[in-house]
């Protein structure tokens, strides 16, 4: 199953967590996969819409990686979002709003569940977060390839529930 990315919804949630987490790409990084699950096990979507694949240090936002590396300079393509670089700037590994988000773009349960996992994991350093979101799904996928969406959902305490969702709602 694919998702569509949103890129001016992803804007706004980079917006929305680097200014309340200690504003390094990882830690971003990790609090958007862990948003995304709680979502999907709440809401049975992803906020972004964004593919996550397994790199080296966890699960990371494929696009949205590429959207940071943009703005920081170091990749052409701007991945549907060139407002991007007025909203942020990313330097070395470190992103700094320009502006506060337009949570327009984002729905009450999207915030609800980036609040939730910012209050709760947002002050956590490199090592827990690595291992909070090294997970069976991360696991499960070959280094630097795209994680199965119903892989994902699995780790979830109602990931049965979320996989039939799917099936349901897509099927083959």
């Amino acid at each position: 199953m694919r998702t569509k990315f949103d890129p001016d919804k992803t804007v706004e949630a980079i917006l929305f967590i680097a200014p309340k987490v200690n504003g390094d790409m990882y830690t971003m990084l990790k609090m958007l996969y862990l948003a995304d699950k709680l979502h999907l096990e709440n809401y049975g979507s992803l906020i972004t819409g964004d593919s996550y694949a397994a790199l080296e240090y966890g699960p990371v936002a494929s696009t949205t990686y590429n959207l940071l590396k943009y703005v920081k300079g170091v990749r052409e393509f701007d991945c549907g979002a060139p407002h991007a670089r007025q909203a942020f700037a990313v330097n070395d590994n470190e992103i700094t709003v320009n502006r506060e988000p337009d949570i327009d773009f984002l729905s009450r349960s999207d915030i609800k569940c980036l609040e939730s996992v910012i209050k709760e994991h947002g002050s956590k350093g490199f090592g827990e977060l690595k291992r909070l979101t090294h997970d069976d799904a991360y696991y499960a996928t070959q280094q630097n390839h795209i994680m199965d969406l119903h892989a994902i959902a699995a780790t979830l305490p109602n990931g049965a529930e979320v996989n039939q969702y799917f099936s349901d709602q897509y099927p083959d």
